[in-house]
């Protein structure tokens, strides 16, 4: 996937599953244009939409990961996930906060190369 484009990549995936941007799109829960952008390289995926994808697409752990660091920080939000309701931030940095959302992050790819092992 070194030398394909993010968009193409996904373009490839979708039609090996015999997919419309329709079927992605209900599939995700994202609109069939945000796809169509997605693919022609107009608009960048968060990583909540990459995993999505990847789960919806089966895609292995490898390609999934090589995706999530495609995008490592510099990517477009499409959504605001509202803060957890029980996760107490008081008193933390904006540093902290940051680091705490890079381990969340870390723990949502540990579960994804888990569910994909266990399928596999």
């Amino acid at each position: 996937m070194e030398t394909e484009e993010f968009g193409e990549f996904l373009k490839r995936k979708r039609k090996e599953k015999g997919w419309t941007q329709q079927r992605l799109s209900n599939e995700v829960g994202l609109a069939a244009s945000y796809i169509s952008h997605m693919e022609k390289g107009l608009r960048n995926p968060t990583h909540h939409t990459i995993r999505k994808i990847a789960n919806a697409l089966n895609l292995s752990t490898r390609d999934t990961l090589q995706l999530l660091q495609l995008f490592p920080d510099d990517f477009e939000e499409e959504e605001q996930t509202p803060p957890h309701p029980t996760l107490n931030l008081d008193g933390l940095t904006d540093e902290d906060i940051k680091e705490v959302e890079k381990f969340i992050e870390l723990l949502k790819i540990k579960n994804l190369y888990q569910s994909q092992n266990k399928k596999n």
